[in-house]
């Protein structure tokens, strides 16, 4: 392809994202132009509000719809939302690995979408989580991300800092588990299905259960609950959640 074609072809990336230093050819580059997450949309456009944003990872795959949450530091890519029980999250692997939900309310995702986020350099994860008593507490990790469907999703986490205690370190290195896909490392049974009814990285079983059922204040079985076992040092389902990831600077 010669200069003109391809510089007609960067015209029309322009015209999608605003953008950017340009090549030999007078064109941006690939990397500059494709907004691969919400950090990149807020430092290409610092007035950037929170919102619906398209992004597209630089994995050259397709594009897709994602939540960006520009308060606080800001340019962080929303992945997770509880909060009213308004959406069925006992869901199977295909759900989980798809997505479902809407991003203005309750909403997963997507195992494919947070692995193509998260694969290219170290990403930060921010929880934000209130119980049943509007008490707000949160969890922040300096490492994160999810490798690919060939490993089963496992999750890498680390360097915890927050008010909300350290309920994910338990899960590191462990593999997503729905009810039809068992992957914990419990001798018997399946995490997922049989005590903690959702879909997490569940080891023997959890510490986390942001993706169980919505409960009530004071509902038993609360292992099958929304809960973070450090928030409180007992297993009692939360009001809220937010799950979200950065690029780390």
């Amino acid at each position: 392809m010669d200069c003109r074609m391809l510089v007609i072809g960067c015209m029309l990336v322009v015209m999608a994202a605003a953008c950017c230093p340009e090549d030999d050819c007078g064109c941006p580059s690939r990397n500059q132009c494709f907004m691969r997450d919400c950090g990149d949309i807020l430092e290409n456009d610092p007035s950037a509000q929170s919102g619906d944003y398209v992004i597209e990872p630089n994995d050259g795959g397709p594009k897709f719809m994602v939540y960006c949450d520009m308060r606080k530091d800001g340019g962080w890519t929303v992945i997770q939302r509880r909060e009213d029980g308004s959406e069925d999250f006992y869901r199977n692997w295909a759900n989980y690995k798809k997505g479902f939900g809407n991003v203005h309310s309750e909403f997963w995702l997507g195992n494919e979408k947070i692995n193509r986020i998260t694969f290219d350099g170290n990403f930060e994860l921010l929880v934000e989580l209130t119980d049943h008593l509007n008490v707000m507490k949160f969890a922040r990790y300096s490492h994160f991300r999810i490798d690919t469907e060939d490993s089963n999703y496992d999750l890498t986490i680390s360097g915890y800092t927050g008010t909300a205690g350290d309920s994910l370190a338990y899960h590191n290195g462990q593999q997503f588990s729905t009810y039809d896909r068992d992957n914990d490392i419990k001798s018997s049974g399946n995490c997922a299905a049989d005590k903690n009814k959702g879909a997490w990285w569940y080891k023997s079983c959890t510490y986390s259960n942001l993706n169980g059922l919505y409960l009530t204040p004071g509902s038993p079985s609360t292992y099958t609950g929304i809960h973070w076992y450090h928030f409180k040092n007992k297993w009692e389902s939360l009001k809220k959640t937010v799950m979200m990831v950065k690029r780390a600077t």
